[in-house]
């Protein structure tokens, strides 16, 4: 009864709900927020390198990407019309490109919620237009940034508020400040775009040379990769019920805990704190289940049967470790063929896991105690728990039944399905499998330990280069 009803939460969470969660409506605010704070670091390039601001980077191309974030907030308004925050947003994104925003102001005042009357009231202050005195405007920022969370949003109504002001030296300091981070912005994108291509050629070249040299296993092989005994189609089961139970019991907790840390300021080493916890309380226990339903009854090591296997013969960890580094790599093409896919064919616009909103706020605030955690939990904590589960315990156990590519399938696609992300799936099954050719060649699971705390962590990195100021 309990496999079922896990079984059943599972596919519902899936398959069913709202189009766009909470989390997914973050996302995509982050994304128009991202386009838009581009568009501003090219028209400061352009600023600074030339004379005159149409000389570079001026009218269709600027427009062109304003219209796009637009966009984006429009839709994400029309399935998340009742979020007080993102209205806001929308609301200054439409008056900085000069589009009229008032249905926005409208729908706000209209929110029986204090948060957006207080945001109508600010808004209206700020953009109306009249000289305000200093006093004024220094109370009406204190508004704004306890009710509107930090970055290029909460920056354009801050600058258009002290616009107002009859005194423009807080203004222009403002306005330069604002100048000097959309360059540095501009450096991380270039730093990013080429270090990326050199990832993407590296990564191909991994690719191709390992389908060039690519050997069916011998028998003796298959005999070190296979889990050391059967544990049964029920123990297995067992592990997975009682880790996705586990699951499912401590998100009820974890909701109520987290949910009223998120103030404006937003206290992130607490948050990062409470995140590493939840992770630990969630997942930790599934390494007791997979020993104590499945080893122990079958008088296995934990090690020897899960392949933690820190080196054997020439393969020592160091080579272990560069096999996890190679797999990576080649992971990194093969990741945005899929993106791409997934997003031309099917319209996947990514993945809507919350810990993104998480870790985007904390890269807007640059609290390293709080980054350090993060990388702790992502790089860390995440890749040891998911890869002992699912390839170090799962896969070896099809393989005792199956050949590589069903063995790799299945893993990977429960692993794709267990995350609760319908918008990563392809990408998380894509990265399964990768992970589960890496112990195959191996025949331990450093490398994909390796390979997907890398994987998380670069990701982490890419957010805070993008966000962080």
């Amino acid at each position: 009864m309990a496999a079922l009803f896990c079984g059943q939460t599972l596919v519902q969470k899936v398959m069913t709900g709202r189009a766009v969660t909470k989390s997914a409506a973050a996302i995509e605010i982050d994304r128009a927020e991202l386009i838009l704070r581009l568009n501003d670091s090219l028209l400061a390039v352009s600023n600074t390198t030339f004379s005159h601001k149409s000389s570079f980077f001026e009218g269709a191309a600027s427009k062109k990407l304003e219209h796009e974030a637009l966009a984006i907030l429009k839709e994400t308004i029309k399935e998340t019309p009742d979020n007080p925050v993102i209205l806001a947003k929308a609301f200054i994104a439409s008056q900085y490109s000069g589009v009229n925003a008032g249905e926005c102001l409208q729908r706000l005042k209209t929110l029986p919620t204090d948060k957006a009357h207080k945001l109508a009231g600010l808004l209206t202050t700020i953009y109306q237009g009249n000289p305000l005195s200093l006093p004024v405007a220094r109370e009406a920022q204190q508004v704004l940034e306890t009710i509107l969370p930090a970055g290029w949003y909460q920056d354009q109504a801050k600058i258009k508020l002290y616009s107002n002001v009859l005194d423009k030296h807080i203004y222009e300091e403002l306005k330069h400040g604002l100048i000097v981070r959309e360059l540095a912005f501009f450096t991380r994108l270039i730093f990013l775009v080429a270090f990326g291509t050199a990832l993407i050629f590296v990564g191909t070249i991994v690719l191709i040379g390992q389908f060039l040299f690519l050997k069916r296993p011998t028998k003796a092989d298959q005999e070190q990769i296979k889990a050391p005994a059967d544990y049964g189609w029920f123990k297995v089961l067992a592990v997975f019920t009682a880790w996705l139970a586990t699951q499912l019991i401590v998100s009820l907790f974890a909701q109520s805990m987290i949910k009223p840390l998120i103030t404006q300021p937003p206290n992130m080493l607490l948050i990062a704190s409470v995140t590493t916890c939840v992770y630990l309380i969630s997942n930790g226990p599934t390494l007791l289940y997979i020993y104590f339903f499945a080893l122990k009854p079958s008088g296995l090591k934990f090690r020897e049967a899960l392949k933690l296997k820190w080196g054997k013969g020439s393969a020592g960890l160091g080579a272990l470790i560069g096999a996890g580094v190679l797999t990576w790599l080649a992971a990194i093409p093969m990741m945005l063929i899929v993106y791409y896919l997934a997003n031309e064919y099917f319209g996947c616009r990514g993945s809507s896991n919350p810990i993104i909103a998480i870790v985007t706020e904390a890269a807007r605030h640059e609290n390293w105690p709080a980054a350090i955690l993060f990388y702790l939990t992502l790089g860390g904590l995440a890749p040891i728990c998911e890869e002992t589960l699912f390839r170090g315990f799962l896969y070896t156990y099809l393989r005792r039944r199956f050949g590589v590519l069903p063995s790799a399938c299945l893993s990977a696609a429960l692993f794709s399905i267990a995350h609760l992300d319908p918008g990563a799936i392809a990408p998380l099954f894509c990265l399964g499998c990768a992970f589960a050719f890496v112990l195959e060649r191996t025949k331990s699971l450093v490398p994909a330990i390796v390979a997907h705390g890398l994987w998380n962590s670069c990701t982490f990195t890419l957010v805070l280069l993008l966000f962080g100021n």
